[in-house]
């Protein structure tokens, strides 16, 4: 995907991706498990093995059980028919990457709810195991290698963690707050009686308020909770606007966002050339054309780290990007402003079946768009508002 995310497996089909983030979290945890006492971590052990060890074991499960949590969603998912891209664990945890949408609001509601009962079940078999272990087992040793002893209450310990941290994370993801679980069960179930755009825009709300005495609880008691409410008002927010620019282009191709008045360069054109073109022009990126054809995407970044020696001596040729995102003009809008949102340079090129570039779509071309169809929708309730006078 990128060098700070890379594939470490693949499960079902399902490409499995970490980014570089997700260890900052994995030896927080490990930290914390390290420096806590007993109930809740290791640090009262005294071989210094046996305490690195059944932290790094402990942290290991629970983030193969998030995996688990988040395998959940998505093998339920694709029992729905819905195509799984990736699942991605980073600094926040995971997420899973739908190619779309449940169809029906009962599909979300089971697709969303699969994650943290995931997380209920295994939490509490890693309880249950504790629970065994200290009532049932008699052997106070499990084994021993010189003055590395690990104690059956030493193990009971890895299971209590691992158990007590899975089950917070399934019932703390029930939440009715976006991006998490219990936002989008939520909104799975306002749709079965009102729009899906409604039913996140109510959802939303309900999370925001949700979000604040979250926040609130945390200046008391831990300050982590009012970040991470923070974080959560913020997310709930923008989940309620991509929804309303999903209805936006809801029904709308490609062809009636793009802009058809295409700016070329030629692929010899030097880089000097190309910076007063830029200057001239007032746009950051423009496709190459080489014997007609066009042969890849040129931005002012792209130029950015070259000396002014070397602007004479190279092309655009030699900078320009050659991939880049190419769809048609009949492609769903809201298709297109995902790819769009994804590239580097933030456009899309538009091709007609024979290969002839009609058109280009980019961020700004969206945004305008969103303007002028929120504008209309406020007129549109002005006027109803007038005529309930």
């Amino acid at each position: 995907m990128s060098f700070t995310t890379f594939r470490i497996m693949k499960i079902r089909n399902i490409p499995i991706y970490i980014n570089i983030t997700f260890f900052l979290t994995f030896f927080f945890v490990m930290f914390i498990l390290i420096r806590t006492a007993f109930p809740f971590g290791f640090a009262d052990i005294e071989s210094v093995y046996i305490k690195y060890g059944l932290s790094f074991v402990a942290t290991f499960l629970f983030f193969a059980l998030l995996l688990l949590h988040e395998l959940a969603h998505s093998l339920v998912a694709s029992y729905y028919g819905i195509a799984i891209k990736n699942i991605t664990l980073f600094f926040f945890g995971g997420v899973s990457v739908f190619e779309e949408e449940p169809e029906k609001p009962s599909q979300e509601l089971v697709v969303s709810a699969a994650g943290p009962l995931a997380s209920v079940i295994s939490g509490l078999f890693f309880i249950v195991l504790y629970l065994i272990l200290l009532f049932v087992s008699d052997l106070d040793v499990i084994f021993s290698f010189g003055d590395n002893i690990l104690y059956k209450i030493d193990l009971g310990t890895l299971f209590l963690n691992v158990g007590s941290l899975t089950l917070f994370l399934g019932l703390f993801n029930l939440i009715p707050i976006f991006p998490l679980d219990g936002g989008r069960i939520l909104r799975a179930f306002l749709a079965m009686f009102q729009p899906h755009q409604k039913a996140t825009e109510t959802a939303a709300k309900i999370g925001q308020i949700f979000a604040i005495f979250l926040a609130i609880f945390g200046l008391f008691f831990n300050i982590w909770l009012t970040i991470l409410a923070l974080f959560l008002y913020l997310a709930a927010g923008a989940e309620s606007k991509r929804a309303a620019e999903s209805s936006y282009l809801e029904g709308v191709t490609t062809k009636e966002i793009m802009t058809k008045e295409i700016i070329t360069v030629d692929s010899k054109t030097s880089i000097y050339e190309f910076i007063n073109f830029v200057i001239k022009y007032k746009h950051p990126a423009y496709p190459v054309i080489e014997n007609r054809d066009v042969v890849g995407i040129v931005s002012i970044n792209n130029v950015h780290p070259i000396s002014e020696a070397e602007q004479y001596a190279l092309t655009v040729s030699d900078v320009m990007d050659r991939d880049f995102v190419a769809v048609k003009p009949e492609t769903p809008a809201y298709e297109t402003f995902m790819a769009v949102g994804m590239s580097p340079i933030g456009r899309a090129l538009v091709f007609d079946d024979y290969r002839n570039l009609v058109g280009i779509v980019t961020k700004s071309d969206f945004m305008l768009y969103f303007s002028i169809k929120e504008i209309k929708d406020d007129s549109i309730k002005e006027i109803e508002n007038d005529s309930d006078f």
